[in-house]
């Protein structure tokens, strides 16, 4: 019989000051969302499609949650992957975002 896993809690470093990139992957698609001080500022979401990987929608969202939340003036966020690890699409999405100019 398989232990349960155990709820974890992380201490984040002024949550109110900076906000935090939270990414959910599912079968269907990609989300990413942006929170700050509980309130979501900004997201993406792409779902997907027949033909088009995972990865490459994750490599989008990257981009375009990047590009948002710079036009809205934010520059550093505080990267969330949940209880996943940092491979295949959490990891795409992370440097998709790196590269359009997004700090973390």
């Amino acid at each position: 019989m398989r232990s349960r896993k155990k709820p974890f809690k992380r201490k984040l470093s002024n949550p109110d000051l900076r906000p935090v990139l939270k990414v959910r992957i599912s079968n269907l698609g990609v989300l990413a969302q942006v929170v700050q001080g509980g309130n979501v500022i900004a997201s993406v979401r792409k779902l997907k499609s027949v033909g088009t990987p995972k990865l490459q929608l994750s490599e989008q969202v990257g981009h375009d949650i990047a590009n948002v939340l710079i036009k809205m003036g934010v520059t550093s966020v505080v990267y969330d992957r949940g209880r996943r690890p940092y491979l295949g699409c959490v990891a795409r999405l992370a440097t998709a975002a790196r590269d359009s100019g997004l700090l973390f």
